[in-house]
């Protein structure tokens, strides 16, 4: 009885967000037919972006996968930085200090003014795309992992010290596993920062690619083409917010959210 009742908040949420998205199709399709009119409307239908996904599918698979590429590669590379560069400032606070400025400063440019520089420095390819993904993925898993570094219980961390423990057996069994909810945070909010990132990347410094075909839609007022790549695009962001999530339950087997009080 009470497994049951664990179990019927969280499937009656994803019925609650299915009816939600259902009614918003539903809307935008009676909307976009009712009030804006014509042969190529600036905001089609839902049903014309299915049929037109379909006829152009083969176009739209080849432009994604210079993409996923890209996101893959500059997620898994920022989010390793991040997470050595997390553990190189819980040990040694100095370095952090010297370089925690410089961290802040970094986030703080805009990625459109670093594309640019990278293109000429690095050429059009996959390059610029991978370190662009690699800076939006660098801020949310590096704050998640200091965070969670730091969220290890006093209690656990003197008797470690009580033990004798070297600081990287305090690392490896105390700390790391108190920072793993912190750290699947941080990776699931760059996930689809990643994507978005290489896609920016790719309006400059590609020839291929989602957002070189976003470019060519707009210099061409293919509007079909140009919904059908965003929505590609959110699609990409939101299987890789998935398969983090799926990870997430793999290894530590519950969701990185905070615990609410039961009744």
């Amino acid at each position: 009885m009470s497994a049951a009742l664990t179990l019927a908040p969280p499937v009656s949420r994803r019925l609650k967000s299915l009816a939600a998205i259902l009614i918003l199709l539903a809307l935008w399709e009676v909307a976009a037919r009712l009030f804006v009119p014509g042969v190529n409307p600036i905001i089609p239908p839902p049903s014309v972006l299915v049929t037109y996904v379909a006829r152009h599918a083969g176009l739209l698979l080849i432009s994604v996968q210079p993409t996923i590429v890209a996101a893959i590669s500059g997620f898994c590379i920022g989010a390793s930085i991040s997470i050595v560069l997390a553990v190189i400032f819980v040990r040694f606070p100095t370095v952090e200090a010297a370089l925690a400025n410089s961290v802040v400063l970094l986030h703080a440019l805009p990625m459109l003014a670093i594309i640019p520089l990278l293109v000429i420095w690095f050429g059009i390819g996959y390059t610029p795309k991978i370190i662009i993904a690699a800076l939006a993925t660098f801020f949310p898993v590096l704050n998640g992992a200091l965070r969670g570094l730091r969220s290890s219980e006093r209690s656990t961390l003197e008797l470690m010290h009580i033990l004798d423990a070297h600081w990287l057996q305090t690392l490896t069994k105390v700390k790391i596993p108190f920072a793993l909810p912190y750290i699947f945070a941080g990776l699931k909010i760059a996930a689809p920062q990643a994507v978005l990132g290489a896609t920016v990347a790719e309006w400059i410094g590609s020839r291929s690619g989602l957002g070189s075909q976003i470019l060519i839609a707009l210099l061409n007022y293919d509007v079909p083409l140009l919904w059908a790549c965003m929505v590609a695009c959110a699609l990409l962001a939101a299987t890789g917010f998935c398969l983090i999530l799926l990870i997430e339950y793999l290894v530590i087997g519950r969701r990185s959210e905070p615990l609410r009080e039961e009744d």
